[in-house]
């Protein structure tokens, strides 16, 4: 990942079956830029909006308005 430039922000379901937690920890250690990474308790691949978003939301804009 050393071509990446941009800021970097993984949300990953905790439970995730089709792709393992443990990758997107393998991307965030590989990258050296600014990066985030947030597991979401107790969901999968594609569940983590059936949950109150707002938490995750709130993470990813103020990562955002800090990427500017």
């Amino acid at each position: 990942m050393p071509s990446v430039k941009a800021p970097l922000f993984i949300l990953h379901g905790a439970n995730d079956n089709t792709i393992d937690p443990r990758h997107s920890k393998k991307l965030y250690n590989a990258y050296l830029g600014r990066k985030e990474r947030h597991l979401i308790p107790n969901t999968g691949h594609n569940s983590p909006w059936g949950q109150d978003r707002s938490p995750y939301l709130d993470q990813l804009f103020t990562f955002l308005r800090a990427s500017k």
